[in-house]
Protein backbone atom coordinates (compact mmCIF):
# COMPACT_ATOMS: atom_id res chain seq x y z
CA UNK A 1 0.00 0.00 0.00
CA UNK A 2 2.40 2.59 0.78
CA UNK A 3 4.54 1.70 -2.47
CA UNK A 4 1.27 2.61 -4.25
CA UNK A 5 0.78 5.49 -2.31
CA UNK A 6 4.19 6.82 -2.74
CA UNK A 7 3.53 5.87 -6.61
CA UNK A 8 0.30 8.01 -6.73
CA UNK A 9 1.95 11.20 -4.79
CA UNK A 10 5.00 11.20 -7.29
CA UNK A 11 2.84 11.08 -10.08
CA UNK A 12 0.53 13.72 -8.58
CA UNK A 13 3.63 15.74 -8.29
CA UNK A 14 5.02 14.94 -11.73
CA UNK A 15 1.42 16.88 -13.14
CA UNK A 16 1.82 19.89 -10.92
CA UNK A 17 5.22 20.22 -12.62
CA UNK A 18 4.01 19.63 -16.00
CA UNK A 19 5.81 16.57 -16.34
CA UNK A 20 2.74 14.48 -17.88
CA UNK A 21 4.88 11.58 -19.84
CA UNK A 22 6.59 10.71 -16.71
CA UNK A 23 3.69 10.82 -14.54
CA UNK A 24 1.77 8.42 -17.27
CA UNK A 25 4.41 5.94 -16.91
CA UNK A 26 4.11 5.22 -12.85
CA UNK A 27 0.21 5.37 -13.79
CA UNK A 28 -0.46 2.44 -16.07
CA UNK A 29 -4.45 1.19 -16.43
CA UNK A 30 -5.84 -1.31 -17.29
CA UNK A 31 -5.47 -5.11 -18.16
CA UNK A 32 -1.35 -4.15 -16.58
CA UNK A 33 -1.92 -1.95 -13.31
CA UNK A 34 1.76 -1.96 -11.37
CA UNK A 35 2.36 -5.23 -9.19
CA UNK A 36 1.68 -2.96 -5.80
CA UNK A 37 -1.78 -2.35 -6.86
CA UNK A 38 -3.32 -6.18 -6.31
CA UNK A 39 -1.61 -5.98 -2.36
CA UNK A 40 -2.84 -2.54 -1.78
CA UNK A 41 -5.60 -1.55 0.57
CA UNK A 42 -8.90 0.71 -0.44
CA UNK A 43 -7.04 4.29 0.14
CA UNK A 44 -3.98 3.49 -1.51
CA UNK A 45 -5.86 1.97 -4.87
CA UNK A 46 -8.41 5.06 -4.82
CA UNK A 47 -5.68 7.89 -4.62
CA UNK A 48 -4.10 5.77 -7.93
CA UNK A 49 -7.80 5.87 -9.72
CA UNK A 50 -8.20 9.51 -8.64
CA UNK A 51 -4.80 10.20 -10.05
CA UNK A 52 -5.45 8.62 -13.00
CA UNK A 53 -8.54 10.12 -13.75
CA UNK A 54 -6.82 13.50 -13.11
CA UNK A 55 -4.16 12.71 -15.72
CA UNK A 56 -6.81 11.80 -17.59
CA UNK A 57 -8.70 14.66 -18.32
CA UNK A 58 -5.86 17.18 -18.18
CA UNK A 59 -4.54 15.87 -21.21
CA UNK A 60 -8.38 16.04 -23.23
CA UNK A 61 -9.08 12.24 -23.19
CA UNK A 62 -12.40 12.56 -21.12
CA UNK A 63 -14.26 9.84 -23.16
CA UNK A 64 -11.83 7.16 -21.67
CA UNK A 65 -11.47 8.82 -17.63
CA UNK A 66 -15.45 8.56 -17.89
CA UNK A 67 -14.97 4.83 -18.85
CA UNK A 68 -12.13 4.00 -16.44
CA UNK A 69 -13.86 5.95 -13.93
CA UNK A 70 -16.85 4.22 -13.86
CA UNK A 71 -15.27 0.74 -13.60
CA UNK A 72 -13.08 2.18 -10.96
CA UNK A 73 -16.02 3.32 -8.87
CA UNK A 74 -17.99 0.19 -9.23
CA UNK A 75 -15.10 -1.76 -7.90
CA UNK A 76 -13.38 0.83 -5.39
CA UNK A 77 -16.38 2.60 -4.41
CA UNK A 78 -14.92 5.90 -2.72
CA UNK A 79 -16.04 8.89 -1.62
CA UNK A 80 -12.70 10.53 -2.75
CA UNK A 81 -13.16 8.75 -6.49
CA UNK A 82 -16.52 9.89 -6.51
CA UNK A 83 -15.09 13.29 -6.35
CA UNK A 84 -13.11 12.98 -9.19
CA UNK A 85 -15.51 11.18 -11.38
CA UNK A 86 -17.87 14.18 -10.58
CA UNK A 87 -15.50 16.71 -11.87
CA UNK A 88 -15.37 14.13 -14.86
CA UNK A 89 -18.97 13.92 -15.24
CA UNK A 90 -19.34 17.90 -15.02
CA UNK A 91 -17.18 18.20 -17.82
CA UNK A 92 -19.13 16.25 -20.16
CA UNK A 93 -22.17 18.52 -19.03
CA UNK A 94 -23.95 16.58 -16.70
CA UNK A 95 -23.63 17.54 -12.76
CA UNK A 96 -23.74 13.79 -10.80
CA UNK A 97 -25.89 14.74 -7.51
CA UNK A 98 -25.15 11.08 -6.69
CA UNK A 99 -21.31 11.27 -7.40
CA UNK A 100 -21.91 15.25 -5.05
CA UNK A 101 -23.37 13.86 -1.95
CA UNK A 102 -20.72 11.03 -1.52
CA UNK A 103 -18.40 13.25 -2.72
CA UNK A 104 -19.14 15.46 0.60
CA UNK A 105 -18.42 12.69 3.13
CA UNK A 106 -14.69 13.01 2.03
CA UNK A 107 -12.20 15.87 3.28
CA UNK A 108 -10.60 16.55 -0.10
CA UNK A 109 -13.43 15.14 -1.76
CA UNK A 110 -15.62 17.65 -0.78
CA UNK A 111 -13.16 20.54 -1.73
CA UNK A 112 -13.14 18.85 -5.56
CA UNK A 113 -16.92 18.42 -5.40
CA UNK A 114 -18.10 22.27 -4.42
CA UNK A 115 -15.42 23.29 -7.34
CA UNK A 116 -17.06 20.78 -10.07
CA UNK A 117 -20.57 22.37 -8.41
CA UNK A 118 -19.39 25.75 -9.15
CA UNK A 119 -18.10 24.67 -12.48
CA UNK A 120 -21.92 23.26 -13.59
CA UNK A 121 -23.40 26.48 -12.35
CA UNK A 122 -21.16 28.85 -14.28
CA UNK A 123 -21.91 26.56 -17.35
CA UNK A 124 -25.78 27.49 -16.80
CA UNK A 125 -24.92 31.22 -16.46
CA UNK A 126 -25.32 31.74 -12.56
CA UNK A 127 -22.52 32.96 -10.53
CA UNK A 128 -19.77 30.52 -8.71
CA UNK A 129 -17.98 32.66 -6.82
CA UNK A 130 -19.74 31.65 -3.63
CA UNK A 131 -18.47 27.85 -4.21
CA UNK A 132 -15.31 29.15 -5.34
CA UNK A 133 -14.51 30.68 -2.35
CA UNK A 134 -15.94 27.93 -0.25
CA UNK A 135 -13.63 25.45 -2.28
CA UNK A 136 -10.96 27.63 -1.22
CA UNK A 137 -11.82 27.40 2.23
CA UNK A 138 -11.79 23.84 2.48
CA UNK A 139 -8.48 23.76 0.60
CA UNK A 140 -6.80 25.89 3.18
CA UNK A 141 -8.35 24.18 6.17
CA UNK A 142 -6.99 20.73 4.82
CA UNK A 143 -4.36 22.04 2.86
CA UNK A 144 -4.83 20.42 -0.43
CA UNK A 145 -2.66 22.93 -2.65
CA UNK A 146 -4.03 21.39 -6.11
CA UNK A 147 -7.85 22.24 -4.75
CA UNK A 148 -6.59 25.77 -3.69
CA UNK A 149 -4.81 26.78 -6.89
CA UNK A 150 -7.60 25.25 -9.25
CA UNK A 151 -10.40 27.21 -7.19
CA UNK A 152 -8.32 30.42 -7.13
CA UNK A 153 -7.18 30.24 -10.78
CA UNK A 154 -11.01 29.42 -11.60
CA UNK A 155 -11.67 32.64 -9.48
CA UNK A 156 -9.74 34.91 -11.78
CA UNK A 157 -10.50 33.32 -15.07
CA UNK A 158 -14.51 34.12 -13.98
CA UNK A 159 -13.85 37.39 -13.05
CA UNK A 160 -11.71 38.14 -16.08
CA UNK A 161 -14.31 38.92 -18.10
CA UNK A 162 -16.73 40.93 -15.46
CA UNK A 163 -13.88 42.74 -13.35
CA UNK A 164 -10.82 43.08 -14.57
CA UNK A 165 -9.11 44.58 -11.76
CA UNK A 166 -9.79 41.92 -9.33
CA UNK A 167 -8.81 39.66 -12.27
CA UNK A 168 -5.23 41.58 -12.24
CA UNK A 169 -5.02 41.59 -8.93
CA UNK A 170 -5.88 37.89 -8.55
CA UNK A 171 -3.50 36.89 -11.33
CA UNK A 172 -0.74 38.83 -9.54
CA UNK A 173 -1.40 37.06 -6.35
CA UNK A 174 -1.49 33.73 -8.65
CA UNK A 175 2.34 34.20 -10.33
CA UNK A 176 3.28 34.66 -6.69
CA UNK A 177 1.72 31.47 -5.21
CA UNK A 178 2.27 28.81 -8.46
CA UNK A 179 5.83 30.54 -8.71
CA UNK A 180 6.49 29.46 -4.57
CA UNK A 181 5.21 26.23 -4.38
CA UNK A 182 6.14 24.98 -8.25
CA UNK A 183 2.73 24.35 -9.56
CA UNK A 184 3.97 24.68 -13.21
CA UNK A 185 0.94 24.36 -15.61
CA UNK A 186 -1.01 27.20 -12.64
CA UNK A 187 1.46 29.57 -13.28
CA UNK A 188 1.53 29.35 -16.76
CA UNK A 189 -2.22 30.09 -16.91
CA UNK A 190 -1.29 32.85 -14.09
CA UNK A 191 1.13 34.71 -16.36
CA UNK A 192 -1.12 34.48 -19.66
CA UNK A 193 -4.08 35.66 -17.83
CA UNK A 194 -1.94 38.61 -16.31
CA UNK A 195 -0.84 39.43 -20.31
CA UNK A 196 -3.85 39.50 -21.22
CA UNK A 197 -4.79 41.41 -19.20
CA UNK A 198 -2.35 43.88 -19.61
CA UNK A 199 -2.59 43.37 -23.37
CA UNK A 200 -6.14 44.76 -23.15
CA UNK A 201 -4.70 48.03 -21.65
CA UNK A 202 -2.18 48.80 -24.51
CA UNK A 203 0.65 47.64 -21.99
CA UNK A 204 3.51 45.39 -23.44
CA UNK A 205 3.36 41.61 -22.44
CA UNK A 206 6.46 39.96 -23.50
CA UNK A 207 8.44 39.74 -20.41
CA UNK A 208 5.12 37.38 -19.56
CA UNK A 209 5.22 35.11 -22.79
CA UNK A 210 8.70 34.04 -22.66
CA UNK A 211 8.47 30.66 -21.38
CA UNK A 212 7.80 26.99 -22.68
CA UNK A 213 4.31 25.41 -22.14
CA UNK A 214 3.53 22.53 -21.08
CA UNK A 215 -0.01 21.66 -22.41
CA UNK A 216 -1.67 22.57 -25.32
CA UNK A 217 -4.15 25.07 -23.56
CA UNK A 218 -1.19 27.57 -22.23
CA UNK A 219 0.61 26.67 -25.72
CA UNK A 220 -2.17 27.82 -27.99
CA UNK A 221 -3.16 30.67 -25.22
CA UNK A 222 0.70 32.01 -25.64
CA UNK A 223 0.87 31.62 -29.25
CA UNK A 224 -2.34 33.69 -29.39
CA UNK A 225 -1.04 36.59 -27.86
CA UNK A 226 2.11 36.98 -29.25
CA UNK A 227 0.02 37.29 -32.27
CA UNK A 228 0.68 33.94 -34.10
CA UNK A 229 -1.58 30.95 -35.33
CA UNK A 230 -2.29 28.55 -32.46
CA UNK A 231 -1.95 25.59 -34.66
CA UNK A 232 -3.95 23.27 -32.51
CA UNK A 233 -7.03 22.27 -30.93
CA UNK A 234 -7.54 23.54 -27.23
CA UNK A 235 -8.29 20.01 -25.90
CA UNK A 236 -6.97 18.89 -22.18
CA UNK A 237 -6.43 20.64 -19.36
CA UNK A 238 -9.86 19.86 -16.88
CA UNK A 239 -11.97 22.12 -15.71
CA UNK A 240 -9.54 24.95 -16.30
CA UNK A 241 -8.83 23.82 -19.89
CA UNK A 242 -12.55 23.90 -20.43
CA UNK A 243 -12.79 27.55 -18.37
CA UNK A 244 -10.53 29.07 -20.79
CA UNK A 245 -12.30 27.74 -24.21
CA UNK A 246 -15.04 28.74 -23.20
CA UNK A 247 -14.24 32.23 -22.37
CA UNK A 248 -12.89 32.22 -25.86
CA UNK A 249 -16.02 31.10 -27.62
CA UNK A 250 -18.32 33.92 -25.94
CA UNK A 251 -15.93 36.58 -27.08
CA UNK A 252 -13.88 35.05 -29.49
CA UNK A 253 -10.00 34.31 -30.29
CA UNK A 254 -10.22 37.42 -32.39
CA UNK A 255 -10.80 39.39 -29.69
CA UNK A 256 -7.61 38.61 -28.07
CA UNK A 257 -5.77 39.94 -31.16
CA UNK A 258 -7.54 43.12 -32.46
CA UNK A 259 -6.64 45.20 -28.60
CA UNK A 260 -2.78 44.66 -29.43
Amino acid sequence: SLRLHGQSLRAGLLMDLGRYLEAESLLPGEPHPPPAYRKADLEARTRYHATRLRLLLETGRLGQALEEGERAYRETPHPWLAAALLSAWTLKGRFREDLFQEALRHPDGKGLGVLALAHHRWQRNLDPTPLLKEALRESRRLSNPYVYHLALTSLALYLWPKAPRKAKALSQHLLYQTHRTGFAVHLEVARLLRAQLLLEEGEKVEHLLGFTPSVPLTRAWQAVLAGENPGENLGGYGILGRWVRELWRRRGAGWMRHRR
